[in-house]
């Protein structure tokens, strides 16, 4: 008979890679905080500093506001997509200087501008993400909870598992800054393991669907509908695994080999049909509870 009382051992395996990527996200946007120290917004396809924060790298440089930023390290801004730009701030490297070009009252110039620790504690910015990360903490111990009170129990697995993928991806495929080149700088036995929370993150839709239809009774026995469930998102995943691997190992590669639009438009279509469905799934038990 099995003992109910044990835990599997790759249970802990899996709670400890999610607990290491929950740890290594809360580094890199409390702790370990990356910024050049300005901001700057979008106009007519041109950036624009509108501040430079004193004391800050930027400032030393000689960045000042109204300047626009042409390229940085030689990739043109202008023609940034929103990925691209996550690649970017993904790999920024602590007191690494980066190669800005700008144009100031029609005169092009070059900056080295280094990427810095946040050094002011509890500022807007910074309680935002504690805020945040505080968010996650509360569903990764809920999911450890979860799973490691009811281990044999399908349900509370997908369940738990859902919950600890929010947990991890509630920024879904943006990292913060400075999360892949940590990533890069670990061991490679290390880096290989974190790959698990982040496929895991691709599956969510399905995943989550999964739960709601195994609790509070299987909704089906058979083994075809599963296909219809998991398909989709599995179609997706190695162009997702892709994109992600060249972002941690290959920057300069994941800046040419960006997800077309439609793609991201139809995995977040997708997205919401897994939940539309599981939210039709969970009325339909309700329903049939109250009666």
């Amino acid at each position: 008979m099995k003992n109910s009382h044990r835990v599997p051992w790759w249970m802990f395996v899996i709670a400890a890679l999610f607990l290491g990527d929950f740890v290594l996200q809360t580094y890199c946007r409390i702790i370990g905080r990356a910024q050049f120290g300005y901001t700057a917004r979008r106009d007519d396809g041109r950036r624009i500093i509108d501040l430079v924060t004193p004391g800050t790298s930027a400032e030393r440089a000689g960045l000042k506001p109204g300047d626009i930023i042409l390229a940085i390290e030689g990739l043109n801004i202008q023609q940034y997509s929103g990925r691209q730009g996550q690649v970017f701030r993904a790999n920024f490297e602590i007191d690494r200087p980066y190669r800005f070009e700008i144009e100031r009252e029609g005169r092009r110039l070059e900056l080295a501008i280094e990427v810095e620790r946040v050094k002011a504690f509890l500022s807007g910015g910074e309680i935002v993400h504690i805020a945040w990360q505080f968010a996650s903490l509360i569903l990764i111990a809920t999911a450890f909870l979860i799973a490691f009170s009811r281990p044999f129990d399908l349900a509370a697995r997908s369940g738990s598992l859902a919950l600890a993928m929010l947990s991890v991806g509630l920024y879904f495929t943006n990292m913060p800054a400075g999360y892949a080149a940590v990533w890069r700088g670990l061991p490679r036995a290390v880096g290989i393991l974190l790959w698990m929370p982040h496929i895991c993150v691709y599956l969510f839709g399905p995943i989550l669907l999964t739960f709601f239809v195994l609790f509070p009774r299987p909704l089906f026995r058979s083994r075809w509908p599963w296909i219809v469930v998991w398909l989709p998102a599995l179609c997706f995943l190695p162009l997702n695994f892709r994109f992600a691997y060249l972002t941690v190992y290959s920057p300069g590669q994941a800046y040419a080999h960006v997800p077309s639009p439609w793609v991201n438009n139809v995995q977040t279509a997708l997205l919401g049909l897994y939940g539309l469905a599981a939210l039709d799934r969970n009325r339909t038990r309700m329903h049939s509870s109250h009666r």
